[in-house]
């Protein structure tokens, strides 16, 4: 038994260095709403700000060319808000596996992804050796 103490020592500091703790759960967590909250006010303002969905806008400008102009902006606009909510989706998954424990393990393998892949992708759901696959 006196032989298993270092390696449960040295165990229980590598999970360390990887298992993520309630405080770092909770900055996650923090920053996750408050990025879920920054991307929702961009996707009204785009609403706000489509030339094609905002009606006062398409009534303004009977000038010719106008039409070509709102439909590449509107192209434009949908693209970025279509990646918006890809962001959203991953933002959202997050925090849900915050909530319910999950956050931190890998989709693929089940390992946990080290504490400082997460510090700098937040919503990563793979393990660094699962990405590179």
């Amino acid at each position: 038994m006196l032989a298993l103490l270092p390696l449960l020592s040295t165990i229980s500091v590598a999970m360390k260095r990887f298992l993520p703790n309630v405080d770092f759960l909770h900055q996650v967590e923090y920053l996750l709403l408050k990025k879920k909250e920054e991307i929702e006010k961009q996707l009204l303002k785009i609403e706000e700000d489509d030339p094609v969905l905002s009606l006062s806008l398409i009534a303004e400008s009977p000038e010719l060319g106008t039409e070509s102009w709102q439909s590449e902006v509107h192209i434009r606009t949908m693209l970025f808000r279509d990646n918006l909510q890809k962001v959203q989706e991953q933002v959202e998954l997050s925090l849900q596996r915050v909530k319910n424990g999950t956050y931190g393990s890998c989709l693929t393998c089940g390992d946990l992804i080290q504490s400082e892949r997460l510090k700098v992708v937040p919503v990563a759901t793979l393990c660094a050796a699962c990405a590179i696959r």
